[in-house]
């Protein structure tokens, strides 16, 4: 049995290629894995038809599926440019930056059992995907539709072991990656093996796996120390294979990562999370943990792809929460300088977890000539994150040409952080509404050094509505933030 679907080099129809291949898996007997790793695999050969056809043409390409012997077979049939099979991209391993182009044929490889292409001449190539499956399921034989059922069933089934990561895990690891994120995810270590094999061995990433009888890691989560000081660490990493999602090992990985942290001695003095907001399942994961939420990261990166997870996106790019939290409690007192229209709200939210502080409401009138303003641009992204590390006299208008400049560059949002820990202009609020900033919360960038975040939103029409909570602090966070936003008085946009 054969069948067939006929679509247009486009982009936007990969959905509808990925669901016909899925359900088609599914006919013929795949479990959630096969079904998954055919989806993966279906997408990276259809974008390489679909970016390598020729513009200004109108033509189709067909897609079938069949199942024979044991044997799930896709063919890609297309009338695209001709494939130059004796010099394909190779990836490899060891260089993977240099190799980059044969990335997407080495994750086809990889996903299924048998790949290749076959010229027809005048009526185009055929790209082939081949992959076996477990439960193979016979359309012509009712009798094999209950063992299939109980196939599917299996991995509720399995014994799944709970650990610590070790080094020789990365290569599963990134597999995990790409398996629950696609190229979504944030954290780029996680596709190299080799530089997250490194990351464990140095134990600049701390990670926790679930592992079923293969083998396999099909659940994960991490402590990732910051680049920039290695007493403050994210929680995160969180991964789960398709078909594991509801197992109770995932849970147990969390409470052993909670745990861990407080019962060794890690040098880890802060804990940070950046929790995504289009949709609630990783704040309901992550309750379990002290984290006190302190600010909104607002309209950081387009939705990721989460697969597996079709109804969570937005009509808007991703805002993340960040909260944090301190296992061992802070030694020492922090001093905070915060603007009287935010003082009440900060004192609130950092005796939550008791951190020691002191909140002041001093201003200054800075006397240096100049600004001193760090830039990162995250140009795929479209984000610039900005941090003034000094006052200048006219520090309002060197911030205003900068945003100028980086909006002409394509840039959208504008995340802006002004030490906490010295007193702040007189009048930085006045200054930052008019330059269409936002007061968003506070963050740390050590234990010690906390900054006050402004976000500013280049041309967005922005609905905090559509960012999805759970914590009640978090809540009221978000409401402070959005009066905020709303007392701009005006449509968002840059200054010229």
């Amino acid at each position: 049995m054969k069948m067939v679907l006929q679509t247009v080099y486009d982009p936007n129809v990969l959905q509808i290629i990925k669901k016909f291949v899925t359900e088609s898996a599914r006919f013929f007997g795949a479990d959630s894995r096969e079904t998954t790793e055919l989806e993966l695999a279906i997408e990276e050969a259809a974008m390489l038809i679909i970016s390598a056809y020729p513009d200004g043409r109108q033509d189709i390409f067909q897609i079938s599926a069949e199942g024979t012997d044991g044997l799930f077979k896709l063919v890609l049939n297309n009338m695209g440019l001709p494939v130059d099979t004796e010099h394909l991209p190779e990836y490899t391993i060891e260089n993977p930056e240099e190799s980059i182009d044969g990335l997407q044929l080495h994750l086809i490889t990889n996903l299924i059992d048998n790949f290749y292409f076959h010229n027809r001449g005048s009526k185009g190539w055929q790209t082939v995907l081949e992959k076996k499956l477990a439960g193979f399921r016979d359309p012509a034989s009712a009798a094999q539709n209950t063992e299939n059922s109980a196939s599917r069933k299996s991995v509720a089934r399995e014994k799944l072991t709970v650990s610590l990561a070790t080094p020789g895990d990365a290569y599963e690891i990134t597999k995990l990656a790409y398996y629950t994120y696609h190229y979504s995810f944030a954290k780029t270590t996680f596709y190299y093996p080799e530089l997250l094999q490194k990351a464990l061995e140095q134990k600049r990433i701390i990670s926790f796996i679930v592992k079923n009888p293969g083998g396999e890691v099909v659940a994960h989560c991490a402590y990732l120390r910051s680049s920039s000081c290695s007493e403050l660490a994210e929680i995160g990493g969180l991964m789960s294979s398709p078909a594991y999602r509801r197992s109770t090992a995932g849970i147990r990985m969390l409470r052993m990562q909670y745990n861990y942290l407080i019962k060794n001695d890690l040098g880890i003095i802060l804990t940070e999370s950046k929790l995504v907001t289009c949709h609630t399942g990783s704040q309901r994961i992550t309750k379990g943990y002290k984290l006190t939420p302190f600010a909104l990261k607002i309209s950081v990166h387009e939705q990721s792809d989460f697969i597996d997870m079709d109804n969570i996106s937005t009509r808007q790019r991703e805002t993340l929460l960040c909260s944090y939290w301190a296992p061992h409690g802070l030694k020492d007192t922090i001093r905070l300088y915060i603007p009287e229209a935010h003082a009440a709200l900060i004192t609130s939210l950092m005796a939550l977890p008791e951190l020691p502080l002191v909140i002041r409401t001093e201003t200054y009138s800075p006397t240096a000539e100049h600004c001193r303003l760090l830039i990162e641009k995250h140009r795929k992204e479209q984000l610039a994150v900005l941090e003034i590390t000094e006052f200048g006299v006219n520090w309002a208008a060197e911030l205003q040409k900068t945003v100028y400049q980086l909006a002409i560059e394509q840039f959208i949002t504008f995340h802006l952080s002004v030490p906490a820990s010295t007193p702040v202009p007189e009048g930085l609020e006045r200054e930052l509404v008019a330059l269409g900033f936002f007061f968003s919360g506070i963050h740390a960038k050590t234990p010690q050094n906390w900054l006050l975040l402004y976000t500013c939103l280049n041309n967005q029409a922005f609905d905090f509505a559509e960012i999805k909570l759970t914590d009640p602090v978090a809540i009221s966070l978000h409401a402070h933030i959005r009066t905020c936003y709303e007392a701009l008085g005006h449509e968002p946009g840059v200054l010229s």
